[in-house]
Formats: C-alpha cells, structure tokens, sequence
C-alpha cells in the first residue's frame, strides 16, 4: 500500500506542473515509453507503458489470425525480456514476478501496460539500474523511467541501452 501510495504521490507531482490542457490533449507518441519503479524497502512495483506499436510493431486491435499471435508473442517476450530490461545490481539478488500484462485500446490506438512486482533481498539504494529497453524492443527510442527508493527520487530519459541510475 506505501508503494502504492509513493508512485500516485510522484504521478501528482508531474500532473500538478503540467498545463490541464496539455494533460488532456497528451499525444499518443510512438516509440516512448513511461516507466514507474517503487521501492518500499526490498520489496517494490514497476509500472511500464508504451504505444503498443513500439511492443507489437501494430496499434490497431489484433483481429486476424496473424496479429493475434504476434501480440501474443510480443507480450510473452516483454514478460521474459523484464528482467534483462531492467538490469539491478546482481547482489542485490532481485526477483521480478510479473502481475500483469495487458493491451488497453483508446479508440483506434493501443497501449501495453505491464505490471510486475520486485523483491530483493538487499535495499536497491545505493545501487545502480541498468536500462536495456532497446536492446529488446529497438522501437523503443525513449523511455522516461523515475525510481523511487526510500529517500532516493530519481529520474532518466533512457534513450539508449545500457543507460542507467544510480540510487544515491
């Protein structure tokens, strides 16, 4: 529930800078990505979501045959490739689980949520993350990705892979 609690509070504070205008024109941009990880001590929450183009290479709902296995195989590999997207510190002996995984359709447009929860057996701060989204998905060019740990509130744009932060 604190984990909950920290990333709707960090969402306020983007929301709360950003023009109401702007908020409700936001544009469906492809190949960005936002990417949400919470930590309440070892155990935390990554929230990921893109246009589903950047995951599928298509937007429109899966209706033949062919993009309802390429979605599906799309959305298996974005579970896999995870925890090799997001790279913590071997020490810190991280599982990622995912919660779950979705396409939500916003009119004639797509998004990929993805939900998974993270238990470490030692605190991240301190650590440094590791991004390797395009390595995995190279539609992906941008990938606003904000970590909150403890005390730590850091943010990247995470335009290529092997981009990271450090929990300091």
């Amino acid at each position: 529930m604190k984990i909950l609690s920290l990333l709707i509070f960090s969402s306020s504070l983007v929301f709360a800078k950003t023009p109401r205008a702007q908020l409700e024109a936001s544009p469906h941009v492809h190949g960005a990505a936002k990417c949400s990880i919470a930590f309440d001590g070892m155990d935390g929450r990554i929230e990921f979501k893109t246009s589903s183009d950047s995951i599928s290479g298509f937007e429109h709902s899966a209706v033949t045959e062919a993009d309802k296995n390429r979605e599906k195989e799309a959305l298996a590999k974005l579970e896999s490739a995870m925890p090799k997207m997001i790279v913590f510190q071997p020490n810190l002996r991280c599982v990622l689980t995912k919660e779950k995984i979705e396409v939500q359709m916003n009119g004639k447009h797509s998004d990929t949520l993805a939900e998974f929860k993270v238990i470490c057996e030692r605190s991240p701060e301190g650590s440094k993350i590791t991004f390797q989204f395009q390595k995995y998905f190279p539609n992906l060019k941008d990938v606003d990705v904000t970590v909150l740990s403890g005390s730590v509130q850091t943010a990247i744009e995470a335009k290529q892979a092997g981009s990271f932060l450090e929990l300091k």
